[in-house]
């Protein structure tokens, strides 16, 4: 399964995307999306990246959270 790290990652790493120009368009610093693009996510803030997977397409969908779900039993 892609996690949205992934996502993004991977979106950072086509050809033709020009890090200068996501940069200017989502704020994030050119040093940050490098760091990103190469796998170094110790320091990715969750707004960074969600603010990074829009940018590249990914839309975030809210769901209902349904509270009466059964509980697992434990083995």
């Amino acid at each position: 399964m892609m996690t949205l790290l992934d996502f993004v990652q991977s979106k950072l790493s086509e050809p033709g995307v020009v890090l200068t120009d996501v940069a200017s368009a989502t704020g994030i610093s050119l040093r940050s999306l490098q760091s990103f693009k190469h796998g170094a996510s110790e320091n990715a803030g969750t707004g960074r990246i969600e603010r990074l997977a829009q940018h590249f397409g990914y839309r975030f969908e809210a769901v209902p959270i349904s509270t009466r779900r059964p509980v697992p039993e434990r083995a």
